[in-house]
């Protein structure tokens, strides 16, 4: 700002707000004028301002300010990566007509391929003049199980290892029996003419309590114990396999208990189910998944349990599907171009 009779202490104020001034002589005054300020289209009113006594205001000057008009387009760079690293994607943001400001890129809340994300999110690019301006986004890829097989304890050994014993109907008979039969032969040693009826009538609840202890467990646990616990593992063919595979993951289920297990189990790959549920076969089955899209998939299996069995879920296998994958970009500001994709390989 340049003028007369500028003093130490003068202020410049741009459209009625006083503004951060520095003395350079007394015919020249600079300010610090944000952005903010400048946001709206105008004809903002510049004056300075010197301190009493003997102070006062200058006459305004109008500054024009021209509305921002311009845009800016936005690209991601193709990455290859394989599981269990990270990539860099190189996010440009190439400005026109005069853009300038913060441009805030993001990945997608949802939709990203199976175990890949993304950081940081919001990335910042600044764009400071008409060149085009970078940032760098990390691409992570979840790795693959080290293992093969995976299993969970039933719900029964959970139970024992908190100190709650299930209730067991089975042995509550056979206690009743084996004091029957002690009553009995108790009785056949006291003197008495009734101790022989007394003695009998002992005895045959001691065969009826035996008896149906025994029934309960031939039922395979649908008598007084109620359905036994389950164990389930799943195993896979292959922690890494290209997504064009026709062979597909083959996926072997097995269902532990006490009696033969003959229910249906489902596949999900993380919280979603994959196909439709099949059926066990005293206790075991395979299921073969072909055309995963490119990413790390959680998968697991649920046993849904039946008349005689409980359901019980086997652990967490991460395959990992190998292949050509891409996710959107977003700006906000929001790019003419849209939401580009970034173009992911995934060895």
């Amino acid at each position: 700002m340049n003028g007369t009779n500028f003093v130490n202490a003068s202020t410049v104020n741009f459209a009625g707000a006083v503004k951060t001034t520095v003395f350079v002589s007394a015919t020249q005054l600079t300010a610090s004028v944000l952005a903010a300020d400048i946001a709206t289209a105008g004809t903002p009113a510049v004056t300075v301002t010197n301190p009493a006594p003997g102070g006062g205001t200058s006459n305004s000057v109008n500054f024009t300010v021209n509305a921002n008009t311009g845009t800016f387009t936005l690209g991601g760079s193709a990455v290859t990566g394989t599981a269990g690293a990270s990539v860099m994607s190189t996010i440009t943001v190439t400005p026109s007509g005069g853009f300038l400001g913060n441009v805030n890129v993001t990945c997608p809340a949802a939709g990203l391929p199976a175990g890949v994300t993304c950081s940081p999110s919001p990335l910042a690019i600044n764009v400071t003049g008409a060149a085009a301006v970078t940032g760098q986004l990390a691409v992570a890829v979840a790795a693959p199980s080290t293992t093969l097989t995976a299993s969970a304890p039933p719900a029964e050994r959970t139970l024992y290892a908190s100190g709650t014993i299930p209730p067991g109907g089975v042995k509550g008979w056979w206690t009743l029996s084996a004091g029957a039969g002690l009553a009995a032969m108790l009785v056949l040693v006291l003197p008495g003419r009734k101790r022989y009826r007394a003695a009998l009538g002992l005895g045959l609840v001691c065969v009826l309590s035996f008896t149906l202890g025994c029934g309960g467990y031939g039922g395979g646990g649908g008598g007084g114990g109620g359905p036994v616990a389950t164990a389930t593992k799943i195993t896979v063919n292959s922690a890494k396999l290209a997504s064009n595979d026709p062979t597909g993951f083959k996926f072997t289920i097995n269902v532990t208990a006490s009696v033969g297990a003959n229910g249906q189990v489902q596949l999900l790959d993380g919280s979603s189910m994959l196909g439709s549920a099949v059926t066990v076969s005293n206790g075991t089955t395979t299921i073969t998944t072909a055309g995963l899209a490119p990413g790390t998939h959680s998968i697991s299996a649920h046993y849904l349990g039946d008349t005689y069995t409980l359901a019980s879920n086997s652990g967490t296998l991460n395959v990992t599907s190998t292949g050509a994958t891409t996710f959107a970009v977003m700006a906000t500001p929001a790019a003419s171009n849209g939401s580009p994709t970034v173009n992911i390989t995934i060895n």
